[in-house]
């Protein structure tokens, strides 16, 4: 049996730069969505329990759309940091290399 050799391709930065605007938005729009639902509803939610005699009791609990917006505002922060490194390097991709590097890359000069 063959073994298949899988190739590690290098990530196109322009590629994951696009990737990573998009899910930015996505994330404001769960933000937004669920802030939303924060007004409309409130930051306390009734919600029926069954307690271990199988009464059902009516509870207040903080609503599931503060986790929500909780991780939204998280993943927000931290896409930020991977668009503004991804920034950088699709500038340093787009420089023109200078004399010194195509001779290294030429394997000219060590």
């Amino acid at each position: 049996m063959k073994k298949k050799k899988s190739k590690l391709m290098a990530a196109d930065p322009v590629q994951e730069l696009s990737d990573a605007n998009e899910a930015l938005e996505i994330m404001k729009a769960n933000l937004r969505s669920a802030t939303a639902e924060l007004k409309k509803t409130g930051l306390m939610v009734t919600t029926v329990i069954t307690d271990s005699n199988g009464k059902h009791t009516k509870v207040q609990r903080v609503s599931p759309m503060v986790k929500v917006q909780r991780e939204a505002l998280r993943t927000i922060g931290v896409l930020k940091r991977q668009i503004a490194q991804l920034q950088e390097e699709v500038k340093l991709v787009q420089q023109p290399k200078s004399a010194w590097d195509l001779l290294k890359d030429a394997g000219k000069v060590s």
